[in-house]
């Protein structure tokens, strides 16, 4: 997917970003690789295992140029946060009273969702941590569901749901997700704040 970030009625280009779900025995493993303009290739890699089951998470591995995090689900949550430009790993366990989902699979819930169906506005535990933000048993709320047409970049017009969530990681940004009704891929989210500037992932379609 195309990364683009927008500011002020601008937009820029910043990357491309690759996702991968991989049947690992009864988990999924979901690998995302950020490449950006003058990095070396596999410089921020991501890898999420999930129970195929229940979808609830196992680990959570992360590193790029400017940290590392591990993050392992068992009784406890437990892991840590390497800042690599401070040098300083900052250890966290945490002992949670319900069940979550990691705050990266999140928006691939989405996907998987019967939104036809699906009542809203709906609730949905997730864990992060950030040693200087928001860390912890956080929250994603779906705010509405609706029909809609997503237009590509050449025209091309797909019959979508159009998901609208935030969290409380953020500062309240909206993330509006355009998901294919016939293969449930998702064809482009809008991470914006109120006045429309933030983050942008688009489907990168081949020219026919």
């Amino acid at each position: 997917m195309n990364m683009t970030m927008r500011a002020n009625g601008n937009s820029r280009d910043l990357g491309v970003i690759h996702y991968a779900w991989i049947k690992d025995g009864v988990n999924y493993d979901i690998i995302t690789d950020v490449i950006l303009p003058g990095l070396p290739p596999k410089s921020w890699i991501d890898s999420l295992e999930i129970s195929s089951k229940t979808l609830a998470p196992i680990r959570h591995k992360s590193t790029n140029m400017q940290r590392d995090i591990l993050i392992e689900y068992a009784k406890s949550i437990s892991g840590y946060y390497l800042d690599k430009r401070k040098n300083v790993s900052t250890p966290f366990t945490y002992d949670l009273d319900s069940p979550v989902f990691d705050s990266g699979f999140y928006l691939f819930l989405l996907q998987l969702l019967p939104l036809e169906t699906f009542s809203t506005p709906s609730e949905i535990g997730i864990f992060d941590f950030k040693p200087e933000g928001k860390q912890g048993a956080l929250k994603a709320f779906v705010t509405s569901v609706e029909s809609g047409i997503y237009e590509s970049p050449s025209g091309e017009k797909t019959e979508v749901w159009i998901v609208k969530s935030y969290d409380t990681i953020g500062r309240g940004e909206q993330t509006n997700s355009y998901i294919s009704k016939s293969t449930r891929d998702i064809l482009k989210q809008e991470t914006l704040d109120k006045e429309g500037n933030g983050m942008v992932l688009e489907r990168i379609w081949e020219e026919k």
